[in-house]
């Protein structure tokens, strides 16, 4: 199985690598964002906590509140759009282990009449790619990590 099917397995990571890299990198700025916001939340409900009296007495209230509500909904945008990059790419990372082994299995038989794919052939590769993927999985979290 070594030669142009383990090149397109290659190709295939390579490609995904960039993919997931950049999602990542997204995603720290959309964390970015929400901590901002957050900060930005904070520090108005402080102000309103120590203001009360004054915002009371000019009714302020229904204002602020609307404010404040305002800022949470974009704080809990920025969350929302950062869980989903971190989904798709684990979703990504753990979907290219079938894509993978499809792509090797379907290159190898489709590159040359002679290539038989066989019981013993198909398990020994589908346990190499399942060793590289104990080590693959971790890279998400890695890149992630590398992002921040």
């Amino acid at each position: 199985l070594l030669g142009p099917p383990v090149l397109s397995a290659v190709i295939i990571f390579l490609v995904l690598l960039p993919l997931n890299f950049g999602i990542s990198k997204k995603r720290s700025q959309l964390q970015e964002t929400q901590i901002k916001y957050k900060d930005s939340r904070a520090r108005l409900t402080s102000t309103i906590l120590s203001d009360m009296k004054v915002l009371k007495l000019h009714g302020w209230e229904k204002k602020l509140i609307s404010k404040v509500l305002g800022i949470r909904t974009q704080e809990l945008q920025a969350l929302k759009t950062s869980q989903f990059l971190f989904s798709a790419s684990l979703a990504s990372f753990q979907s290219s282990t079938f894509l993978i082994s499809f792509i090797v299995f379907a290159v190898y038989t489709l590159s040359d009449k002679t290539n038989v794919l066989d019981a013993k052939k198909a398990f020994v590769s589908l346990s190499l790619v399942n060793i590289l993927n104990t080590a693959h999985s971790f890279l998400p979290f890695s890149i992630n990590a590398v992002v921040q």
